[in-house]
């Protein structure tokens, strides 16, 4: 026997008082055809919503958009209502796009807590998320308007989506600073042809 306990210290990103519960957990044990377990298990409760109500990276749902509900202030803006709806209708409607969120989750949750944290105490992080989640919100849409049936047309749409934000989270940046060097090499040519002797 184990006992789990629980602390929330606050409801969508609100502080609260700290609240406990603690769940008593039997593993292990003599087999039986698990009815008894079932009467002893508790449900955990829903919060309304269903998309957020699974443990992150237990493969039961998506969990939460926590650094788009941060720079948004509040899980019901837009943005994080299509980032919940293309993750839930279009990504997980899939096995091999629900495979892909479970290990995405096992990634996302390390480190996503603690940039939300960070984003509630600092407007311009805040600014700064937003503005770098605009892109990528442009290219899901892609998913969330394509009908996808099969594990093959996920990985398709995956990979275009992927390709895109590649090109405008790394090849525009890529290209602007070759531009920004071609700019100047011509610049330095020039003032040099400029001064030299006659």
């Amino acid at each position: 026997p184990h006992t789990v306990q629980m602390g929330v210290k606050g409801i969508l990103f609100q502080p609260i008082p700290l609240e406990t519960a603690s769940l008593g957990l039997t593993i292990g044990g003599g087999g039986g055809d698990g009815a008894e377990q079932a009467e002893d298990a508790q449900d955990i409760p829903d919060d309304g919503d269903g998309a957020d109500a699974a443990v992150p990276g237990s493969g039961q749902g998506g969990g939460g958009c926590l650094i788009a509900t941060a720079a948004y202030g509040t899980e019901m803006a837009g943005q994080v209502q299509l980032l919940r709806e293309v993750r839930d209708g279009a990504v997980m409607g899939t096995p091999a796009g629900a495979s892909f969120i479970e290990s995405f989750n096992a990634v996302y949750y390390a480190f996503s807590p603690a940039v939300a944290d960070l984003e509630r105490q600092s407007p311009a992080l805040k600014e700064a998320v937003r503005a770098g989640i605009a892109p990528m919100l442009v290219s899901l849409s892609i998913l969330e308007a394509a009908e996808i049936d099969s594990d093959g047309e996920m990985v398709s749409h995956g990979l275009a989506v992927i390709l895109i934000n590649a090109a405008l989270y790394a090849g525009v940046p890529v290209a602007s600073v070759l531009a920004a060097r071609r700019l100047a090499v011509r610049a330095w040519r020039a003032r040099r042809q400029g001064t030299g002797p006659s």
